[in-house]
């Protein structure tokens, strides 16, 4: 990672049930926080370009519900350590939302017009999709403008109702900047969280109770999900990020979207043993 004072967050989604409860992790330095929100169970259409087609109307399974908050190791980093590395975690409740700001500043990245930022994501999920024996993804420019519209309401939260997408799965991101977006892919979302479901493989309800540390990946490799559209937007403040410093948001959208219970066993599969990718 670049920067001795680079910030990093994630957050994961994929097509809810019901309400998504909302977890913010705070942190002073050098920590990388992930929140997550499973999917329940639901069929969704395989297509790399009809992004408006909703899923399925998913079966609630009560065990995948609800997750409890969690504390995420420190990112890794070659500058000292604050002594407190304690992760604090709480539930946001509504009423303390803070109201958006569209105030941008530095950078928005068109997704019609940024082949290389295009090139650079698909090739940082393509070669971790590969190792998982799942195709290779395509760019859905209707997936990139619904991502878009979040990354431009500068606060940080997951929303899948944004148009003129419907019925996809969601990764977000904040602290890398879009010319290092593939670190989120590669480095954040697949190597730190990868080792974590080794021995969850084959199991078509895998146990819940490490979601939040492997959420990220197993959305990445998902086999049934066909197309991906993100946007970076560089806000200055990003509400719901406790920082009043400019800082990049991402977006990641992904159809058919992946996480669903009780399929984990057909979607997310072994890695061959492609080498490891480092950026």
């Amino acid at each position: 990672m670049k920067g001795s004072m680079m910030l990093g967050a994630l957050c994961a989604i994929g097509a809810v049930a019901g309400p998504v409860d909302k977890r913010a992790i705070v942190t002073d330095v050098d920590l990388t926080v992930v929140t997550v929100t499973v999917t329940d169970s639901a069929v969704a259409s395989a297509t790399s370009t009809a992004a408006d087609n909703a899923a399925a109307a998913p079966v609630v399974n009560e065990a995948h519900k609800n997750h409890p908050d969690f504390s995420w190791p420190p990112w890794p980093t070659t500058t000292e350590v604050a002594s407190t590395t304690d992760v604090a975690s709480t539930t946001v409740p509504p009423s303390s939302t803070v109201a958006p700001t569209t105030t941008t500043s530095t950078s928005v990245v068109p997704s019609s017009t940024g082949d290389a930022y295009q090139s650079m994501l698909l090739d940082s999920h393509n070669i971790h999709r590969s190792n998982h024996s799942a195709p290779a993804l395509t760019w859905n420019e209707t997936l990139a403008e619904s991502a878009l519209a979040l990354a431009n309401s500068c606060d940080y939260h997951h929303d899948t109702s944004l148009g003129p997408a419907s019925g996809y799965g969601q990764n977000i991101a904040y602290g890398v900047d879009s010319s290092e977006v593939d670190k989120i892919i590669t480095d954040m979302m697949y190597n730190d969280e990868m080792m974590y479901y080794q021995d969850l493989y084959g199991q078509a309800s895998p146990d819940m109770s490490t979601f939040e540390h492997w959420g990220h990946f197993s959305q990445i490799v998902w086999v049934n999900t066909a197309s991906v559209g993100c946007a970076t937007v560089t806000c200055s403040p990003l509400a719901e990020a406790y920082s009043t410093d400019p800082l990049p948001f991402t977006v990641c959208n992904y159809f058919p979207a992946g996480n669903y219970g009780g399929e984990y066993a057909d979607n997310v599969l072994e890695p061959k043993g492609d080498p490891i990718s480092v950026i």
